[in-house]
């Protein structure tokens, strides 16, 4: 207990590792203070509780009590959209995660206290299969945070990925995507897959990097 407490304070000067973990999915992965808090890291990029944490206060800052009812969260890492409803105190709010790394899901339990609820269902699934399987007109809002270090998935541009999201979204719910958008592709086309069954209610740009898409279900 002492010395979480020197290493929490010591961490305002300069990162202090807590722990490093590997996965045959996430094979760097490392949890570390940093300003006080403990965050979960990739090798190139922040999973949880760093500047993703901030990512998703946006996120959900951007989102009606209404789209709030019952999300469905693909990609949890260590949990920070979960720490952020609970700290919001959004009671009436059902979350089902999604999280392909049982390392993850581990994590998530022992150091953020992340875990099954009354407001909460984690599921160890690929997020592709979880959505094509799952029943029509299921959660009024979906938020997209699958990554692999920086990359998203390949199906993320693929229509049958939009297709999916929109087939299991209530009407008029609400998908949040985040994006790192590279060279390789640009914001338009990767917005191209969705454009027939979403329409683009807002954009955030957060960290001059992340690239928040909350698209609106156009009726079938």
């Amino acid at each position: 207990m002492v010395l979480g407490k020197w290493k929490k304070l010591l961490s305002y000067l300069w990162p202090v590792v807590e722990a490093r973990k590997s996965s045959i999915l996430n094979p760097n992965l490392e949890l570390r203070w940093e300003h006080g808090r403990l965050v979960l890291n990739t090798a190139r990029a922040n999973y949880s509780y760093g500047s993703l944490h901030e990512v998703m206060r946006v996120a959900i800052d951007g989102l009606s009590e209404a789209d709030m009812k019952k999300l469905l969260l693909l990609g949890l890492g260590g949990g920070s959209v979960l720490t952020i409803i609970r700290k919001k105190q959004f009671r009436n709010t059902h979350v089902t995660a999604v999280e392909l790394d049982p390392l993850i899901l581990d994590i998530a339990a022992a150091y953020f206290n992340i875990g099954n609820d009354h407001q909460c269902t984690l599921v160890q699934a690929d997020a592709l299969d979880y959505v094509q399987k799952t029943g029509e007109a299921r959660f009024s809002c979906i938020i997209d945070d699958l990554f692999t270090d920086l990359v998203k998935p390949d199906f993320a541009t693929n229509p049958a990925y939009a297709i999916a999201l929109h087939r299991i979204l209530l009407p008029d719910g609400m998908l949040v995507i985040n994006v790192i958008i590279s060279g390789a592709i640009s914001l338009q086309d990767f917005l191209n897959p969705y454009l027939p069954f979403f329409r683009l209610e807002q954009y955030r740009l957060v960290h001059s990097d992340n690239h928040l898409l909350f698209l609106r279900r156009k009726p079938s």
